[in-house]
């Protein structure tokens, strides 16, 4: 359990430090082009020693690239030990886009943990780099984050291992951003249409004017 503590305030400190700095939109998210903009976390026990470095997720074999999906799974290295938690990540900051749009996010997320959430963790989440304010995405779906535009943001998911059972897993699938347009305003009616609709009306009025009458 202990270990699992340590990995998780990693999350909110080594990951921004090291951070290379912010992309204007989520690049790759469908890692069609593998791990190009992505950056990987691995928390090591190695032999009860703990440590936690940032790397290329290629460096990793427990992270892989399927069609539309990237999977993390925790496993064991005969060179440094168990890589208990794995996270992949991209800083970025959401483009604007006009008003009365809406910007949503969209995943889907599957796991498997070897002990649940006793002491296995997994997660998926948008963070506020700047307040380290949290969306929570770990069920998928889709999300409005227009009021994350501009915000120094990352996109991170990961999980952590705390019963020293490897083969915890963790899939994000079909992630993608997109732009909810408004309803298009009603159409308005041309001057010649505006013209033969008054004089309706007033033809009405006149009719009204004669059936009163008689």
């Amino acid at each position: 359990m202990l270990r699992k503590t340590l990995a998780i305030g990693s999350i909110f400190t080594l990951g921004s430090l090291v951070a290379t700095g912010s992309s204007a939109a989520l690049l790759n998210p469908s890692f069609e082009n593998s791990f190009e903009y992505w950056q990987a976390e691995a928390s090591i026990d190695n032999l009860g020693a703990l440590s936690t470095e940032i790397g290329d997720a290629a460096d990793y074999s427990g992270i892989s690239a399927g069609s539309s999906s990237a999977t993390l799974t925790n496993y064991s290295d005969q060179n440094i030990g168990d890589i208990y938690g794995l996270v992949l990540f991209q800083d970025f900051s959401f483009d604007a886009i006009n008003p009365g749009e809406q910007l949503l996010l969209s995943l889907d997320v599957d796991y498997g943990l070897t002990d649940g959430f006793v002491a296995d963790f997994a997660f998926a989440q948008l963070r506020n780099l700047d307040d380290n304010s949290i969306l929570d995405v770990l069920d998928g779906g889709v999300f409005d984050v227009t009021s994350w535009i501009g915000a120094n943001t990352t996109f991170e998911f990961g999980l952590f291992d705390g019963d020293y059972q490897l083969g915890d897993w963790i899939t994000v699938s079909n992630l993608s951003v997109d732009i909810a347009g408004t309803e298009p305003p009603s159409s308005v009616p041309e001057p010649s249409t505006l013209f033969l609709f008054s004089l309706g009306l007033v033809a009405m009025g006149v009719n009204r004017k004669i059936i009163s009458k008689s």
